[in-house]
């Protein structure tokens, strides 16, 4: 795994995991966070789309559970809360997949694409 994008988003993968983590401990607040973190994977990705579409994808569909977790936090919709943490989770261990599967199949991080991650 060689590809800067790669590189940052393995580790972006332990933070997502870590703050999910947190979100079902009970802190609403790492949501934000979540969603920040979520939108950069998102937004990296989709600048290298034809690279890594389904790690931009993942992204995107975490950044969106984030910000429905959110409005259902503020409407007190706890069934709903706990069927968004498991989504997010499903969502983080497929995003971990993909950035996996593009390491043994995405060019290293020399030539043209380098510093683009």
């Amino acid at each position: 795994m060689n590809h800067p994008f790669l590189e940052r988003t393995k580790t972006d993968v332990v933070r997502l995991r870590q703050m999910i983590e947190r979100y079902r401990q009970g802190s609403q607040a790492v949501l934000e966070e979540v969603e920040q973190l979520a939108h950069s994977i998102h937004g990296a990705g989709a600048m290298l789309w034809f690279l890594f579409c389904e790690s931009a994808r993942a992204g995107g569909v975490i950044e969106r559970l984030a910000e429905r977790a959110l409005a259902n936090f503020a409407a007190r919709n706890s069934a709903a809360e706990l069927a968004v943490l498991q989504q997010l989770r499903d969502c983080a261990e497929h995003l971990a997949s993909e950035v996996e599967a593009a390491a043994h199949t995405v060019p290293s991080s020399s030539g043209m694409f380098a510093g683009l991650g």
